[in-house]
C-alpha cells in the first residue's frame, strides 16, 4: 500500500508473506477466518483511500487483485482443501439457515451481539466468578446447575454475564464498545495525518476481536487479540510521531 521508497519490507518478501498467509487460509477451511480476512482486505482498501493521491489508486487496486487471484488459484492449487471448504460452507449454511434464515453465517455472527440477553434474570447479580464461563472451566469439568459452562454461554458477551453478573457485565460490554470506537477513530486519524496506513490495517483485525471476540474466555484468541490491541495503540502513537517529524 505504501510507496516503494517508504515500504519497510521488500516486495519479494511481502509477496512470500502474502502467499504464506493465503496458504494457511486455504487449509484452515474456517468460514469465520475467511470473513475476518475479508474485513482486513476491506481495511486495506480504506487505508489506500486515505493516502490522498499518494499511490491511492494502486493501494486500492493491489489488494483487490490479490483477492481475485486467490479465489481463482484456490481450487486449482489446493483442490481437496477447496472441496472440503465448500462442503463445510454448504453444510453450515443449511443448519444456520434453519435458525437465522437467509442471513446464514452472518446471522450467526450478529447473534453474538445479542445472545447475552437470554441470561438477563437467569444469572446471579454478581455472576458465578471470573473464569466460570471460560474454556478452561469447561475443560476442568466445572458445571453450573448441572450444565457445562460452554452450553450456557458460548459467546464472549454472554460469558461476561456468567462470570460477573448483569451489572458489571453490561459495564464491561459498554467499555469494549467505546474502546473499539475510540481506537477505530484514532487509527483513521493517525493514517490520514501521517500517510501511514498501518493503524487501519491493524484495526481491520483488532476491531471485531476487541468488540465481541473471545478475548476473555479463549486463551489463543485472547492472547493474540490483546497483543494486537497493543500493536494498534503503538501504531497510532507512531503515526502521531510521524506527523510531529513532518511539522519540524
Amino acid at each position: 500500500i505504501l510507496p516503494a521508497k517508504r515500504r519497510p519490507v521488500a516486495f519479494g518478501l511481502l509477496m512470500l508473506g502474502a502467499a504464506a498467509a493465503l496458504t494457511c487460509l486455504a487449509f484452515s477451511i474456517s468460514r469465520g477466518m475467511f470473513i475476518h480476512t475479508g474485513l482486513v482486505v476491506l481495511s486495506a482498501i480504506v487505508a489506500g483511500a486515505t493516502l490522498k493521491g499518494r499511490g491511492s489508486l494502486r493501494a486500492v487496486l493491489l489488494p483487490t487483485l490479490l483477492v481475485i487471484a486467490a479465489f481463482v488459484l484456490y481450487p486449482l492449487i489446493f483442490p481437496e482443501a477447496f472441496e472440503a471448504f465448500t462442503t463445510r460452507w454448504a453444510e453450515g449454511s443449511k443448519s444456520e439457515g434453519r435458525v437465522f434464515g437467509d442471513l446464514g453465517v452472518f446471522g450467526r455472527a450478529l447473534y453474538e451481539l445479542y445472545d447475552f440477553t437470554r441470561l438477563v434474570g437467569e444469572v446471579p447479580l454478581f455472576g458465578y466468578g471470573m473464569g466460570a464461563a471460560g474454556n478452561a472451566a469447561t475443560t476442568l469439568g466445572l458445571k453450573i446447575g448441572g450444565t457445562i459452562p460452554l452450553l450456557i454461554a458460548e459467546t464472549d458477551w454472554a460469558r461476561h454475564f456468567v462470570d460477573m453478573g448483569p451489572i458489571l457485565a453490561l459495564l464491561f460490554i459498554i467499555f469494549r464498545i467505546m474502546l473499539t470506537i475510540n481506537l477505530g477513530m484514532q487509527s483513521l486519524q493517525a493514517a490520514r495525518r501521517s500517510g501511514n496506513p498501518l493503524s487501519i490495517l491493524l484495526f481491520g483485525y483488532v476491531g471485531v476481536v476487541l468488540l465481541y471476540g473471545l478475548i476473555t474466555g479463549h486463551g489463543t484468541v485472547g492472547g493474540y487479540g490483546w497483543i494486537f490491541v497493543g500493536l494498534l495503540m503503538a501504531s497510532i502513537r507512531v503515526g502521531r510521531f510521524d506527523v510531529q517529524e513532518k511539522v519540524r
